[in-house]
């Protein structure tokens, strides 16, 4: 085998430890009861588009089956004041994508990404078949949360610095912190997708692409869900997290946490619990 193949397939390895270890597979997002409790104008709804593929006739049904999302939406529904409904949209696009249109507040999820997600799992050797379909479904959540950030920063009028891309990354992964290590095993199941990606990406920047690269988003996720809980991940080694890098990235997980914190804050429903009960 290739050297630097084997090198990647070690990384992915040892990344795959780590979604293990945190629990990351189709891993539910508590909601306080208090939260519960609460009603709201804006909904977040799930619907499921009819697919013509016969295989993603069955994906949609094993996701309507395990009703994932939807618990993702209403856990969402109830911490936010949302101005207006967001549809979440699973449907067969003829391409791969994800996205958000906010002219009609809908954010788009093509079965054909959660396929590829999958299927990038498949072919990284170190995800059995059996195992694939939980580590996209997983990877999905995140790409739910990410397109749903970019819905928050529009109805919201936040202020981004930087790319719209990172800066819904972020939201992302501060709202996984919040539920400590459990939670955040599936931003690392999204970074352990992007690490795959980065082998097959082009090494050209593209002009068009508002994404970073799948490098550096899968560096940017990962410092992010290491410094928000860096006592359970003591073990990550140099090829993942530099150790000269590890301090910063404490420092930057706090940063954004307190900034996405202090952005959404006016919009959460129970502001004297602070934000989903934590402080």
């Amino acid at each position: 085998m290739c050297p630097v193949k084997k090198a990647q397939i070690d990384l992915l390895g040892t990344v795959k430890t780590i979604v293990l270890s945190t629990a990351a597979i189709s891993a539910s997002f508590a909601v306080p009861p208090s939260a519960q409790a609460q009603s709201s104008d804006g909904q977040i709804y799930v619907e499921y588009q009819f697919a013509q593929t016969a295989r993603y006739q069955d994906m949609s049904a094993d996701l309507q089956y395990r009703e994932i999302f939807e618990a993702y939406a209403d856990s969402m529904t109830q911490l936010f004041n949302l101005p207006r409904d967001i549809i979440v949209s699973f449907q067969e696009c003829g391409f791969s994508n994800a996205y958000y249109k906010p002219e009609t507040s809908e954010i788009t999820i093509c079965y054909e990404l959660l396929d590829q997600v999958r299927m990038d799992f498949l072919y990284s050797n170190v995800v059995t078949a059996e195992d694939s379909p939980e580590y996209a479904i997983s990877a999905g959540i995140f790409i739910f949360l990410h397109e749903l950030g970019h819905a928050l920063i529009h109805d919201f009028n936040l202020p981004v610095l930087g790319q719209e891309e990172d800066a819904a990354d972020q939201i992302a992964t501060t709202f996984l912190s919040f539920g400590g290590k459990d939670s955040l095993g599936i931003a690392w199941a999204a970074a352990f997708d992007l690490l795959i990606t980065s082998e097959y990406e082009s090494v050209l920047p593209s002009s068009t692409d508002e994404h970073s690269s799948a490098q550096e988003r899968f560096y940017n996720i990962a410092c992010l869900s290491y410094g928000s809980n860096p006592s359970e991940y003591t073990d990550i080694p140099e090829e993942i997290l530099p150790e000269s890098q590890k301090p910063r990235c404490i420092e930057r997980s706090q940063q954004v946490s307190q900034a996405v914190l202090q952005l959404i804050q006016p919009h959460v429903r129970l502001q004297q619990d602070g934000i989903m009960g934590f402080q």
